[in-house]
Parts: C-alpha cells; sequence; structure tokens
C-alpha cells in the first residue's frame, strides 16, 4: 500500500472515533444516560475536548490532502 493510502485509512479510521464520541455525547446529553464504554470512562468534559481537538485535527488532515493532491499532478 502506498502511504498515501494508509494515510487516508488512518483518517478514516479517526473520523469513525469521532462520530462515535459526537453521537454518544449527543446520546448521553439528551437522555442523560451514560450505559455506553465511553461515557463510563471518561467525563463529560474530556468528551467535548476530544471531539473538539478531533475535528480540528480531520479537517486540517483532509484539507492538507485535498490540497497535496490539487498540486500533485498526477498524469
Amino acid at each position: 500500500m502506498k502511504l498515501y493510502t494508509k494515510i487516508l485509512l488512518f483518517l478514516l479510521f479517526l473520523s469513525l472515533v469521532w462520530l462515535y464520541t459526537v453521537a454518544d455525547l449527543t446520546y448521553n446529553t439528551l437522555f442523560f444516560e451514560s450505559s455506553t464504554f465511553l461515557s463510563k470512562c471518561i467525563g463529560y468534559h474530556a468528551q467535548f475536548e476530544l471531539i473538539y481537538i478531533l475535528g480540528v485535527f480531520l479537517f486540517v488532515s483532509y484539507l492538507a490532502l485535498i490540497l497535496f493532491i490539487k498540486n500533485k499532478k498526477l498524469y
């Protein structure tokens, strides 16, 4: 596998973790239940920080990949 493919797969995995964290935090906020694995391990404040940090990291990473492909001649 090329390095680009490995980076893309890693970013897709992090995106799934980010989506799970957002869904878990939304569920805990709406229904006031902490029945999932993530909410029992870390608190709400840490989940908000995780969502923010992962969101910014993913945004910058995907943007860098898009700009890298746009500037690189693939033909």
